[in-house]
């Protein structure tokens, strides 16, 4: 294979790539981050129903305009330990439009976060299905 078809190869392996993280990277920006873990915060502090249901609920009761697309009650690892619910949410951002510049476009951008007993891990950026 000459040098010429291995540059090919190499720079299409390399537009593949990139085509591939932009395509298959989790939609969110800086403030959509903001809002699920002010969020997550919120609920975290203040629901007193650890069950899918309840979690589910405690969401829109926060935040109404917050769709939570799945909420699972997780086995119990060992007996006696904490409730572990898992949560995926949509959080929804109206994008900005700019007099100069490039305007931000409205988008969803979906979450993720586990919920043990009290405590909450950080809500992670999941793609939206």
């Amino acid at each position: 294979m000459g040098v010429r078809a291995k540059q090919a190869i190499l720079v299409g392996v390399l537009v593949a790539a990139v085509v591939a993280w932009f395509v298959l990277s989790p939609a969110g920006n800086e403030q959509t981050d903001e809002t699920a873990a002010t969020l997550v915060d919120q609920v975290e502090r203040y629901h007193d129903d650890d069950s899918a249901k309840g979690l589910s609920h405690a969401f829109h009761e926060a935040d109404p305009d917050v769709r939570v697309l799945s909420a699972t009650d997780l086995d119990k690892i060992e007996s006696g330990a904490d409730p572990t619910v898992r949560l995926v949410f949509q959080v929804h951002f109206n994008g900005v439009e700019r007099e100069w510049g490039r305007d931000d476009p409205p988008f969803d951008a979906c979450y993720e976060v586990v919920f043990a007993g009290e405590h909450a891990k950080e809500p992670e950026r999941v793609l939206c299905w």
